[in-house]
């Protein structure tokens, strides 16, 4: 009579156990979308949900543009489709205005709600650069609070150095508790500037993964950066080189808090 006690009192502990795993295991993808230059919305949407993640990080997002390299895409509220087919909720971040009409900018889909939104335009080193920003978001999960940085950088080093340093200050006086920042920062391990600014972070990708190109992967330009004092327990972390529906392959992480 004890044994069968004691195994149901086991099954019941490894049962609670698996449940509680399972609440509490978050996934985060982050993606450079292209301007669904390579993939509508519908087939980005889609793959985004096959891997049914909790958040979403993405960058080159079209907001009603009028683009020749991306015909199909004119006039499209490209964020809301994308939140529509993975059937998450949709924020975006217009970082410029397009010439054409319509914005280009940054976006986020989550599976839980939001309880609060900002976006800021980043610093530029020049007058004339491409405006950058970073959209953040708080998500509660499971009465939990993540906040989640979402930011695409400048093309020029000396512009980045000054937009990382901006993050990482106001990560350090205005973000508390667990907190993520992802995206295209258009830095590779080998600059160096990642590491130097963000000494107190680490990237929970695998930093000998290239994500750009696509079709022949050579540089790392994509991250996702935690604080270490306020670390996250990283179970799985993948580039899917499988993805073939943009010039960035995304990157995908599973961590509990």
């Amino acid at each position: 009579m004890k044994q069968i006690t004691k195994l149901i009192l086991f099954v019941v502990l490894v049962t609670l156990s698996t449940s509680l795993f399972a609440q509490d295991t978050v996934r985060v993808m982050t993606y450079n979308v292209y301007i669904g230059g390579m993939a509508n919305m519908q087939q980005l949407g889609e793959y985004i949900k096959s891997h049914d993640p909790d958040i979403v990080l993405l960058q080159e997002l079209d907001l009603y543009t009028n683009r020749p390299d991306a015909p199909s895409q004119n006039g499209r509220n490209q964020i809301t489709e994308l939140g529509y087919y993975a059937n998450m909720l949709p924020v975006y971040g217009a970082t410029l205005a397009h010439p054409t009409g319509g914005y280009y900018g940054i976006g986020i889909l989550s599976k839980h709600p939001i309880s609060s939104v900002k976006f800021i335009q980043l610093p530029r080193a020049f007058k004339r650069t491409e405006r950058r920003g970073l959209l953040i978001a708080e998500v509660l999960i499971n009465g939990k609070k993540l906040t989640v940085m979402d930011t695409h950088l400048a093309l020029n080093e000396k512009e980045r150095k000054v937009q990382m340093r901006y993050i990482a200050r106001y990560s350090r006086e205005h973000i508390k508790g667990k907190r993520l920042l992802c995206g295209d920062l258009n830095s590779t391990p080998e600059e160096n500037l990642v590491p130097k600014i963000f000494k107190t972070w680490k990237d929970a990708l695998p930093i000998e993964q290239p994500t750009f190109s696509s079709w022949k992967p050579i540089y790392k330009y994509d991250w996702m950066l935690y604080p270490k004092g306020k670390p996250l327990h990283i179970i799985n972390a993948q580039i899917d080189t499988t993805a073939n529906l943009s010039d960035h392959l995304p990157g995908i992480i599973d961590f509990t808090f």
